[in-house]
């Protein structure tokens, strides 16, 4: 949407750098979970930055020289590294360890027809509990999300999940060597896992770049008890509704 206003068409085809940090802090103090922000022009060199750092070449995965050539904005879910992150601040580079899984939006600003440049945000999953939360809250389900390719057996790939003492997905938790291998291969996988003292179900989610290569995944999962206390609920209710079809049919019948 800012890139199709006349006025900053223009700061971006001047390639206005202190305008544009001007805008870009304007707009993060309005919309606090985006957590990247930068302007590019169509060489894809910076030419703002909220922290004041510009003049170096920024791509993420292809995402950016895709909506340059294209002039249509892109989504993705991408790898980022620490160094990407550190140049936007140190906070956000302190939240992952060599690189993160950030929701990266592109969106191309053109001038007399041509592309000049581009606006850059990303939200950071690493440590982002809106997702899970908001999963929970909607769903009343427990989650995660996961980088791959993961050291099967280490639990260290959970970049965030549901922050509750009762969560499956806790820092103990593991996810099963099935579950990971069909992940990667770009597989669903619904099945059972043991928790630290419980048996579960989960089912994970591929998450896909642009290129469609696999870089991370998205889990939900239930304890074994919760799911055996519904089943035994709906065997009660089916037993209370045959009862009383054979009490209504008698009752007919007389």
């Amino acid at each position: 949407q800012a890139g199709s206003e006349p006025a900053i068409k223009e700061l971006v085809r001047r390639k206005d750098t202190r305008e544009l940090k001007d805008l870009l802090s304007g707009y993060s103090s309005t919309r606090p979970y985006v957590d990247f922000w930068a302007v590019v022009d169509s060489k894809r060199t910076v030419i703002a930055r909220r922290s004041g750092v510009a003049g170096d070449f920024l791509e993420i995965s292809g995402v950016v020289e895709r909506a340059i050539k294209t002039g249509e904005a892109v989504t993705s879910t991408e790898v980022v590294s620490k160094d990407v992150l550190a140049r936007e601040s140190a906070a956000l580079a302190s939240r992952v360890e060599a690189s993160g899984l950030m929701q990266v939006a592109v969106t191309p600003v053109e001038s007399n027809g041509r592309v000049t440049g581009a606006f850059i945000t990303g939200v950071l999953l690493n440590g982002y509990d809106w997702l899970p939360w908001s999963v929970y809250q909607n769903y009343h389900v427990y989650s995660a999300v996961f980088t791959v390719p993961p050291q099967v057996g280490r639990a260290g790939n959970i970049i965030t999940s549901t922050q509750l003492s009762q969560s499956i997905f806790n820092p103990l938790f593991v996810l099963p060597e099935r579950a990971l291998s069909s992940v990667v291969n770009n597989k669903k996988f619904l099945g059972a896992a043991s928790g630290e003292d419980a048996e579960t179900f989960i089912a994970v989610e591929p998450v896909l770049d642009i290129n469609g290569k696999v870089v991370g995944g998205l889990g939900v999962g239930v304890y074994s008890s919760e799911v055996k206390r519904l089943v035994s609920s709906m065997e009660r209710n089916i037993l209370l509704l045959t009862l009383a079809g054979a009490a209504l049919s008698l009752f007919l019948a007389m």
